[in-house]
């Protein structure tokens, strides 16, 4: 028969054994998911230049503001990463929208074009058409949205205000303009910063 000192001396060696497997198991899990994080880098921006000019600010028309945005050098990049704002305000993202016409019916699909900027019911922005500025469709010439899944050299986007008393003023001298560029994972960069009349 064991003795009973025999006994009480395994019962706390294999508790000290367990205890420290336990250990070693969790630092290696931990080791494991933290090197992990730190090896997965963000997608870069494309390197990609692209310039912001203003026209007619300052010209003495109420809402009639436009900005140019062109692609002119550089890698090809998709709308559906691409936020550009004025101010506070979202004027470009990977949105798709259906334009209702005084008709009822869907008469354009504005891909990535935000016309209605603020929270009223009016289009604040002009949307391609054929017609001048500040018809009674919002339809403009001077409106142009080259910028699709892939955006590349010589592409344009041009926006304009919508010259009516309803549209909300989007675009004002010294205002910042911003061209956001978002990764998969979240991170964002400026590929192009620029301020309302100062070309």
């Amino acid at each position: 028969m064991p003795s009973p000192s025999v006994d009480r001396g395994v019962s706390p060696v294999i508790a000290t054994v367990l205890l420290v497997a336990l250990v070693v198991i969790l630092a290696a899990t931990v080791g494991g998911l933290v090197l992990g994080s730190l090896s997965e880098t963000p997608e870069p921006p494309p390197q990609t230049q692209v310039t912001i000019e203003s026209e007619r600010i300052g010209n003495g028309v109420p809402k009639d503001d436009a900005l140019v945005f062109e692609h002119v050098a550089g890698e090809t990049f998709g709308r559906g990463q691409i936020t550009v704002t004025v101010g506070p305000d979202e004027v470009y993202n990977n949105s798709q929208i259906g334009d209702v016409g005084g008709s009822g019916d869907v008469v354009v699909t504005l891909e990535g074009l935000v016309v209605q900027v603020d929270a009223g019911p009016f289009n604040d922005l002009n949307k391609p058409g054929s017609g001048p500025p500040g018809d009674a469709d919002g339809d403009s010439a001077n409106v142009v949205n080259e910028w699709g899944d892939g955006i590349d050299t010589g592409d344009r986007l041009v926006i304009q205000e919508r010259n009516a008393p309803q549209a909300y003023d989007v675009i004002q001298a010294g205002e910042r303009v911003r061209v956001v560029w978002r990764s998969p994972d979240g991170s964002e960069f400026a590929i192009a910063v620029g301020t309302v009349g100062e070309d």
